[in-house]
């Protein structure tokens, strides 16, 4: 809603399920800003072909579980036209541990015996309530639970992968939420020295750890400490989805 009410000269969304161009075709409906130009193509990404290059693409939610991010998030990036912008989400073992927490109490109150369709609605009526509370939330509840608590394919793409994909072409330009510093003297930051990436990976793992909830911050940790809490999460979320395919008690006791 936003980037439509700059007025661009030309905005495309891209989405394959019906019942979310419905809710994106209302959202637009209900908009303050009614009559913004828009256009959205039935289709997914990966199918999305067009000799169109844009000053900013938006990939958000969508890396994550697939096969072949990289591949798949060069693709993207071949979709920004030089100088543009390419903003993508990301999802690493410690921001992805409170849902991972959650799709486990997903799991635990998923009834065998209902149909996909009521075991949907009974977790929106769950976890609505907690989505309701978060700011700009615009996205609907039940959408979420599907692709979040419900949907086989979930997994991490980290920054640290986006920025090994693209780093010979991309730098990165800000993050949200916005922890990247530099207090170096401006005349210095040219060619080679410039280092961007290099400084934000250096950044990234002294402060990952405060990426487990965004209300509480907290000080700058060292690599060595952030890696061993990596390493924690991950295994936690292996067990988690163990415990998907494999509900044994066993599973569940060491994720506990």
């Amino acid at each position: 809603i936003f980037t439509a009410s700059l007025e661009p000269s030309c905005l495309v969304l891209v989405e394959p399920h019906p019942e979310a161009i419905l809710d994106i075709k209302n959202l637009f409906a209900n908009s303050p800003n009614g009559g913004m130009k828009f256009e959205i193509v039935p289709s997914t990404l990966e199918e999305y072909e067009s000799d169109q290059r844009f000053d900013f693409v938006f990939c958000e939610s969508l890396l994550c579980g697939l096969p072949t991010p990289n591949k798949f998030l060069r693709k993207v990036a071949d979709l920004v036209d030089v100088g543009g912008i390419l903003v993508v989400t990301s999802m690493d073992d410690i921001s992805l541990f409170p849902d991972s927490l959650r799709r486990l109490f997903a799991q635990l109150l998923i009834d065998p015996d209902l149909s996909e369709e009521e075991n949907l609605n009974w977790l929106t009526e769950v976890f609505e309530p907690q989505l309701s509370r978060l700011n700009g939330m615009t996205r609907s509840a039940k959408a979420w639970v599907l692709d979040n608590m419900i949907n086989p394919t979930w997994d991490k793409h980290t920054l640290m992968e986006i920025i090994q994909t693209l780093s010979e072409e991309f730098v990165v330009f800000g993050t949200s939420p916005h922890f990247l510093v530099d207090w170096r003297w401006y005349k210095h930051l040219y060619g080679k020295n410039r280092q961007v990436n290099q400084r934000f990976v250096e950044q990234y793992w002294q402060n990952v750890h405060n990426f487990f909830d965004y209300r509480y911050v907290s000080p700058v940790r060292s690599r060595a400490d952030n890696e061993r809490l990596y390493q924690y999460c991950d295994s936690c979320r292996r067990l988690i989805r163990t415990f998907e395919t494999d509900q044994r008690q066993l599973v569940l006791s060491e994720i506990l």
